[in-house]
Formats: C-alpha cells, sequence, structure tokens
C-alpha cells in the first residue's frame, strides 16, 4: 500500500555471508522444534507498510499524514496504536519552549470491512510565534493539534503547550500533551500538562506528558518545554531551561526493515536514534560561548546527539534563532531569544514538530 523498505526481504541468499539474517527472516524458534514462517500475511490497509519479516514478525503501518485504517482480515483486529500529537511551538523574546504532543500507547480492537475504517489523524506541529520588528509584540508560540485514532470516541494524543513569551498579557505559556515553558517578565507561570493551562480545554486523563519549566523575571529567559519523558527545565539566570527529555520507542520498533520516512525525522533507518515528543528548549539573552538550551529528546547527559525538539534561541550580543522541533516526533519548538537589534530570526520561537501515528500486529 505504501513505501516499503528498499531492502530485499523476500530473498535468502546463504551463500553471501549472511546466514544469520537468513536465519532471522526465516525462522521462528520456541518448544524445542524450528517452525518455517513466512512474512506477516497483511490484515489491514493504510499507511507507509512495513512487513516486519526482519523484526519479531510484526506488521507495522506508519502514518505522517492522516487517512484511514482498514482492517482487511474479515474478523476482528486487535492492533497497538503509538499516539504522538504534534509539539508546541516556541514563544517570541526571552521565551519558553514549546511541550511535547501528547504520548500514548494503547490496544484497539478494529472491526473488519471497509465500513468500519478508521479515520487516522497526524497532529500538525504548532507555529511559533513570529519576532517581527524591535517593536512587534512577543507571543505566546501555538498549541500543536492533537493526534487521533477512531471516530465516534477516538484515541486521542493531544498537541504540545506553545511556549510562553515575557509580557502582554495572555502570553502564558499554555498545556496541552506536555506544557510549553514558562517567559521571563510577568509570564513566569510554566505551562502545566494535559489541557489545564491557559486558553484550553480541561485535563486529559491519562495523563500524556509532563509541564514545562518556569521564566526568570529579572533575567530575561525562558524556561524549557515539557517532553513526554519528563518536565522541562527552568531557567537558570540569564540562560533559557532545557527541554524535558522524550521517550524511546519500544526495540520492536527499530527494525531495520522499516519503511523510509520522506523528510528529516529522528525515527526510522534515517534517524536510527528512535526518541520522541522532547521539549523545546527555552530561549534566554545569555551571550555566547553560552550553548543554546538544548531540546529534550535525548538520554540524559547527551541531549542534543539526538535530533528531535528544538534548541531555544540566544542573544543579544551573538543572537542565535531557535530551531524547529523535528518533523514526525511529535517535539516541542524552541523559545526565541533576545537580539538588540530586534533581528527578527533571534525573537522568533521555532515550530513544532508534526506528530505521527504507528499501527501495528503480529500473527493470528
Amino acid at each position: 500500500m505504501g513505501a516499503r523498505s528498499s531492502r530485499n526481504t523476500t530473498q535468502n541468499n546463504r551463500s553471501d555471508g549472511h546466514l544469520l539474517e537468513y536465519f532471522r527472516n526465516t525462522f521462528i524458534r520456541g518448544g524445542g522444534a524450528t517452525t518455517i514462517l513466512g512474512p506477516v500475511i497483511s490484515r489491514a490497509t493504510g499507511g507507509e507498510v512495513s512487513d516486519g519479516t526482519e523484526y519479531d514478525n510484526i506488521r507495522f503501518h506508519y502514518f505522517q499524514n492522516s487517512g484511514t485504517f482498514t482492517n482487511t482480515s474479515g474478523s476482528p483486529l486487535t492492533v497497538e496504536v503509538v499516539l504522538i500529537g504534534g509539539g508546541g511551538g516556541g514563544g517570541c523574546q526571552n521565551a519558553g519552549g514549546g511541550g511535547a504532543g501528547g504520548y500514548r500507547v494503547i490496544p484497539v480492537v478494529v472491526s473488519p470491512g471497509a465500513p468500519n475504517a478508521v479515520t487516522v489523524q497526524v497532529g500538525a506541529g504548532g507555529a511559533g510565534a513570529p519576532g517581527s520588528d524591535p517593536s512587534g509584540t512577543p507571543g505566546r508560540g501555538v498549541q500543536g493539534t492533537p493526534s487521533y485514532f477512531g471516530d465516534a470516541s477516538p484515541t486521542t494524543a493531544t498537541g504540545g503547550g506553545g511556549g510562553g513569551s515575557e509580557s502582554p498579557p495572555g502570553a502564558n505559556a499554555s498545556s496541552g500533551g506536555s506544557g510549553g515553558g514558562g517567559g521571563r517578565l510577568g509570564n513566569t507561570t510554566p505551562g502545566l500538562p494535559n489541557g489545564a493551562g491557559v486558553g484550553n480545554s480541561p485535563p486529559t486523563s491519562p495523563p500524556q506528558g509532563n509541564p514545562g519549566g518556569g521564566g526568570i523575571p529579572d533575567q530575561g529567559s525562558g524556561g524549557g518545554g515539557g517532553g513526554a519523558g519528563g518536565a522541562g527545565q527552568s531557567a537558570i539566570g540569564p540562560y533559557g531551561g532545557n527541554g524535558g527529555l522524550g521517550v524511546q520507542l519500544d526495540s520492536k520498533y527499530h527494525s531495520p526493515d522499516l519503511p523510509v520516512l520522506s523528510g528529516p525525522s529522528a525515527i526510522g533507518p534515517n534517524g536510527q536514534f528512535f526518541w520522541v515528543a522532547g521539549g523545546g528548549g527555552g530561549g534566554g539573552r545569555g551571550p555566547a560561548p553560552q550553548p543554546q538550551p538544548t531540546g529534550g529528546t535525548g538520554p540524559a547527559g547527551n541531549p542534543t546527539r539526538y535530533a528531535g525538539a528544538g534548541n531555544g534561541g540566544t542573544g543579544p550580543s551573538s543572537p542565535t534563532p531557535a530551531t524547529n522541533g523535528v518533523q514526525y516526533t511529535g517535539s516541542g519548538g524552541g523559545g526565541g531569544g533576545e537580539s538588540s537589534s530586534g533581528t527578527p530570526p533571534a525573537r522568533a520561537g521555532g515550530n513544532g514538530g508534526k506528530g505521527i501515528i504507528i499501527v501495528s500486529y503480529g500473527r493470528p
């Protein structure tokens, strides 16, 4: 149905030195016997498909864009659904980073037949607040769009909260899957997770993320956005806080047989690291050589190795613009820093990364 890996999974050449790969592709051992098994039989359509012959005999349907998932097996099909909402955008000017989109892994039973096709919506990342000009009004980043699987009562991963900014009323950090970071001045309140913040719906249950960090009024810096794996760090002096850590997908999604996702992504064969839903770094006015506040998609102690969440901007002596969250990770965008000249790129927040939905099932 969709794009497949360029790897040939139907040919098993035992003479080319790939004996281990041959056994992985062909056999499953158990109960003291060896059973010869072919590829997992397709029982559904939708998304980009991998038949899983190279890892645990699981079939994967990856949705980078909205569409439908149809059970073609003729009987009810239990699938595991990974939902990641769109990441929130970073705020403008000494601002908080955007929060990560909601992260959920849940079993769902899909009824058979085209009339029961399931609607799949992949959430878009929220826009970062623009840095228009020196006198422009700083604003909060836009909350990410939810991802959902289903129709009448869909399973939903909410979008990440937008990062807060420095001055106007209503520019406090918003909340979503994870909360956005707080901005400086009067808007130091960090965003709470699960829709409990400014201008958002009541909290969702179960929780889908973590709060963002707070800003510092007198130093001019914003907090990091919350991640699915941890809360955002509060600002430290003139430097923005790091974003909250993301989560690493289960090892069964690390197959080398996964389809190559289009565009830059931190998951799949291109990214190799499989980290998603990290919070964006907060912006500040710390000068170089202070590094940008980092997005939190990597393991503790080395967050920059894993692409995903946007980094916060810096300034004013050597302003560095905030960066965007990476597509298909649901990570937050970085918060905008400060520029003495008011240069827009140094003030603007980064955009949140688009989410993704993965549907998988094994043998009957």
